[in-house]
């Protein structure tokens, strides 16, 4: 077992750990006819970071923090649903205006797309299920996350409050009470900054960890989950399995409320005369907060010969390069040869592990590696946009170490120049420039190729040549992946560079969500400090 596997295994890979990867939550627009406000049924607080223990929060200040339509329409009129059935039974019951009568549930699993036969009969197959309810316009959005086969389980919800503008995270405890533990606006406070919903919720967003066709563990229009892959009969004779729906429904949804939120965040700091905690606001142009998880669209079919396309987001960010920086990026499609691939899966030993269960090889969908994730994109696009960052600085930020769009140590290096504080003029904030002076001062005295001396060099370019020289630069990079894909040792270096990112990876998921044993295949590839060089070529 490779020490990244032994580290997420002994941190427990519980059912209670598992039901937070997919981390979404529970948006509602209720209005239930229910007993009124009691100190018996009572709302608890509990803020990690902020708050030590529950506390109970009172009318008051429950009136003041929770105006999303599940806390001021379901919770507030003394309604504690202790079901995933006591929910949807109170959400049936709402009247108009409130009235929420389109539902949707979709399934997720690592073990959803082993194939049911006697090798996995000992398999320990588990589901979870996310489940919505929306106005007909899907304006008003409920979500909520439980473990499929249990109705009395776990419930993490969240909520948009249109008058703070962010979501509110609730969780129901293992008795029925409903704890409030804050809103989005809690995932940039010194205090809560990745501590309880939001070392998930980093951006104070809805999460999906899958985000892109062909979602290796959802059920999906490439990957159905068949019904005989469910072991227990009241899962896959529910009405919510049987009316699942695909997950790129739920992905249009869940990236349209990220935006939401992020953008709120961002004109909520934007706004008056000074930017405040600036390093926490735009950390994500420098290090990695978070991630998504993408794969090629290929199966891993061993019998098969067709060539397997490589996520190109691998190789680099090009949703952020090229929508938000205006980059232009040459055509560039990472195909690699199925008999290099499957020499590559075999010397170094891939397989799915859990317990007693092995089988040889890759994840159902080949290729399973991070990519940028879109609530970064999403960030980082605001952040252009409403001036607290230009796109010179950005893109300067970026050319440092573009061929490493996921956890770049030399990006992450300059987070320490940028001040706690901007000043923000008509529209726009002296980040960029304060920044830029501090990184600049400290270039004189670097190393020649240090993550310093590259930004100043870029930063010094006019903004038209810096472009201009991004797009050289990327143009030659992309030529020399290109050529390495059609080579064994290329595939072999690209195969063990993505799992040097699946352990940075894992870490991130030991930290923030939980583990799962099935989610990332295991291999024989040593622990080293890979990463990819300008040249195609992999570097320490």
């Amino acid at each position: 077992m490779s020490e990244r596997w032994r580290a997420v295994n002994e941190a427990g890979g519980t059912t209670a750990l598992r039901a937070r990867i997919v981390a979404l939550g529970f948006m509602a627009n209720v209005a239930a006819v229910a007993p009124a406000w009691s100190e018996q049924a009572q709302i608890q607080r509990q803020i990690s970071g902020v708050d030590s223990a529950e506390t109970p929060l009172s009318a008051g200040e429950a009136a003041k923090q929770l105006n999303d339509p599940f806390g001021k329409l379901v919770l507030r009129k003394g309604v504690f649903p202790a079901t995933v059935d006591d929910v949807l039974s109170a959400l049936d019951k709402l009247k108009k205006p409130g009235a929420l009568p389109v539902q949707a549930s979709f399934f997720i699993s690592e073990s959803a797309h082993i194939p049911v036969d006697a090798a996995s009969a000992g398999l320990k197959r588990e589901f979870r299920t996310v489940i919505t309810r929306s106005d007909a316009a899907n304006s008003s959005i409920v979500m909520m996350n439980v473990p499929a086969g249990d109705r009395a389980g776990l419930l993490e919800l969240i909520a948009w409050d249109t008058s703070k503008k962010a979501f509110n995270y609730y969780r129901r405890e293992d008795v029925a009470r409903w704890v409030w533990r804050g809103d989005s606006r809690d995932a940039l406070r010194a205090a809560s900054t990745g501590q309880g919903c939001f070392e998930c919720h980093v951006h104070g967003a809805p999460v999906m960890k899958e985000l892109r066709l062909p979602w290796n563990n959802w059920h999906s229009q490439a990957a159905s989950i068949p019904r005989e892959a469910i072991p227990d009969t009241a899962i896959r004779d529910s009405a919510l399995f049987v009316a699942k729906r695909p997950a790129e429904e739920l992905e249009r949804s869940v990236r349209a409320w990220a935006s939401q939120a992020i953008s709120a965040r961002v004109a909520e700091k934007a706004t008056g005369k000074k930017l405040l905690e600036a390093p926490r606001l735009v950390r994500a142009l420098f290090e990695t907060t978070t991630v998504n998880l993408t794969t090629s669209n290929s199966l891993s079919d061993a019998t098969a010969t067709t060539p397997l396309d490589l996520p190109t987001r691998f190789f680099l960010n090009s949703d952020l390069l090229s929508s938000v920086l205006k980059v232009k990026i040459p055509p560039f499609s990472a195909k690699i040869r199925r008999d290099h691939y499957l020499s590559a899966i075999d010397k170094f030993n891939f397989r799915l592990e859990q317990d007693a269960f092995v089988r040889k090889g890759d994840t159902r969908f080949a290729f399973l590696v991070p990519e940028p994730a879109m609530e970064e994109t999403s960030l980082l696009q605001q952040l252009v946009a409403k001036n607290v960052v230009t796109p010179h600085f950005a893109l300067s930020v970026q050319l440092i170490d573009f061929q490493n769009p996921v956890f770049s140590q030399a990006r992450a290096q300059l987070l320490q120049y940028v001040p706690d504080t901007a000043t923000l003029k008509s529209g726009a904030s002296d980040l960029s420039e304060k920044t830029a002076a501090a990184i600049i001062k400290a270039a004189a005295t670097a190393d020649p190729g240090s993550p310093e001396k590259l930004f100043a060099e870029h930063y010094a370019m006019k903004p038209e040549a810096l472009r201009a020289e991004a797009e050289k630069r990327l143009k030659g990079y992309l030529a020399a992946v290109s050529s390495r894909l059609t080579r064994q040792d290329g595939v072999d270096d690209y195969i063990q560079l993505a799992e040097t990112r699946r352990a940075s990876f894992a870490t991130m998921v030991l930290r923030e969500l939980g583990s799962f044993p099935l989610m990332l295949p295991r291999t024989d590839i040593k622990s080293a400090p890979r990463v990819m060089k300008v040249d195609g070529k992999l570097g320490p």
